[in-house]
């Protein structure tokens, strides 16, 4: 089921511009990838913040998995 949102009309236009150029089907599903790409740049970056840091392979493949555990909380 559908869902109104409100944002201004110059986040319209730019979201509304942005649905034509990624070729979406509609203003949501623009939404879910910008949503599906920051998530995924999110993950990206704490693992090389992982790769790079003093973890072992083990403890960095943790945080990783408990990162993406706390992502899918209801609540976060």
């Amino acid at each position: 089921m559908g869902k109104l949102i409100s944002v201004r009309g110059e986040t319209y236009e730019r979201l509304k511009s942005l649905k034509e150029r990624m070729r979406a089907s509609s203003l949501g599903e623009t939404i879910d990838r910008l949503i599906d790409e920051y998530l995924r740049r999110k993950r990206e970056r704490l693992r090389e913040l992982a790769r790079g840091s003093r973890l072992t392979e083990e403890e960095a493949d943790e945080v990783e998995r408990v990162v993406e555990e706390v992502e899918l909380r209801e609540w976060w």
